[in-house]
């Protein structure tokens, strides 16, 4: 690298688009998050288990984020944090424990 380059750090999508564009984006994406649904749980995610929702966010989060997934599932992106933070910590104990035990 040459003294007094900088490196580029480029911008989330969201901040390259124009409000009309960032807007025409999420609803985009909204669409093909519901269309996702109905392929994955028969256009009723509102009868699948909280796991199975979890899963689904895990399994898309990347693409679409946690927020935009939730605001399309009966569960809040509170939620999903608390419902993963749960099992980490549950994980963790297990660990502990099989450690403790010499397993």
């Amino acid at each position: 690298m040459h003294a007094g380059s900088q490196l580029s750090v480029p911008l989330p999508l969201s901040a390259r688009l124009s409000p009309t564009d960032r807007e025409e984006h999420e609803l985009r994406d909204a669409h093909e998050i519901r269309r996702l649904l109905v392929a994955g749980f028969d256009g009723q995610p509102g009868r699948a288990s909280t796991e199975s929702l979890i899963r689904f966010v895990d399994l898309h989060r990347a693409r679409y984020g946690v927020d935009a997934l939730c605001a399309e599932l009966p569960i809040s992106p509170a939620l999903y944090h608390d419902m993963k933070a749960r099992s980490a910590d549950a994980a963790w104990r297990r660990l502990v424990s099989a450690a403790r035990s010499g397993h």
